[in-house]
């Protein structure tokens, strides 16, 4: 993508995420004293003209927008970036997503579950307290065939030590291409139909108009019977009603859900009492205040440069 250089003007960075709880302010500072940085919370449209950068979460940056207001590059702090696709935004100016942040914390997301679901840990609770000494049939994660459905910087981060541990991992990306940890890729037109040869499903698709409710009755019906499902990309790509529905008929052995389309899960929602699904409160990939810092400031130094920058968003294709 080619841009003009904005080294001369490139100093003001309008730090949109500046809560003190996640400490962006403090280390932008300590990890780069020579940059300006202005806080949403402290500015004015009138302070906040010269800053061409802003830093942080894409719901904080539509706001703005809304507003009349618009950056040159904006570098977000999240992984997903619906909010911004709205039609009444700008699309002329530089996005970025996060990466290079989010692949460790969910990838010992997906194993811890994956390990409790392989060795019977729900059973093993359940008989401690009964005062139940019971041995449950145990399995392996050797030899597991995973689909992750979303196999970009974090899928592809997740594959890789997943086949060290001796899975065989599938991926499904808009464009299929060839990678040394997946034994095969598929595109979102044509995944449904290896569904039945994998055992564990992992959604990490983003929130675009092609991601949602692409996982309905009919795509959970053609999974092997007894494979479990994940979903650790965005609540909207589940039809709710239709996985409770194939849990309830047994047909998956389990689901674990870390991402609702509406969030905090309603008290009555039947994902809390369907059978066999796990609920975690949107945990999977938690933020690194340090590395989101060092991940902006790389890409910051290709900015001023007027390099390609790593995570770039083409807004009119939503990917």
């Amino acid at each position: 993508m080619m841009r003009a250089n904005h080294q001369s003007s490139a100093r003001s960075v309008l730090l949109l995420d500046d809560d003190p709880a996640y400490g962006y302010l403090h280390i932008l500072k300590s990890k780069a004293p020579r940059l300006r940085v202005v806080t949403v919370s402290n500015s004015t449209p009138d302070t906040r003209w010269d800053c061409d950068i802003w830093l942080g979460a894409p719901d904080k940056a539509s706001e703005l927008m809304h507003g009349g207001e618009k950056p040159a590059w904006l570098q977000l702090t999240w992984a997903g970036f619906a909010p911004l696709l709205k039609p009444s935004l700008p699309q002329n100016y530089l996005l970025t997503r996060a990466v290079d942040v989010f692949g460790q914390p969910m990838l010992e997301y997906v194993l811890a579950h994956l390990l409790a679901h392989a060795k019977a840990s729900n059973t093993y609770l359940e008989n401690q307290s009964r005062f139940i000494w019971s041995p449950a049939h145990c399995g392996t994660l050797l030899g597991l065939r995973v689909m992750l459905v979303g196999a970009g910087n974090i899928g592809l981060y997740i594959a890789k030590r997943l086949k060290c541990l001796g899975m065989e991992v599938v991926g499904v990306q808009r464009s299929p291409s060839a990678h040394e940890d997946l034994l095969a890729t598929y595109d979102l037109a044509s995944f449904k139909d290896y569904l039945d040869q994998v055992d564990v499903v992992i959604n990490i698709l983003p929130d675009t108009p092609d991601t949602r409710n692409i996982f309905d009755l009919d795509t959970f019906r053609r999974m092997k019977p007894g494979a479990m499902f994940m979903n650790i990309g965005r609540g909207s790509a589940v039809v709710d009603t239709d996985l409770v529905k194939v849990l309830e008929q047994q047909h998956l052995s389990a689901a674990v859900l870390d991402v609702f389309r509406q969030e905090p899960l309603p008290p009555s929602h039947q994902f809390w009492v369907a059978p066999n699904i796990t609920i975690t409160p949107h945990i999977a990939g938690p933020i690194d205040p340090e590395l989101m810092v060092e991940a902006f400031l790389r890409n910051f130094e290709k900015f001023v440069m007027s390099q390609s920058l790593a995570g770039e968003v083409d807004l009119a294709r939503g990917y």
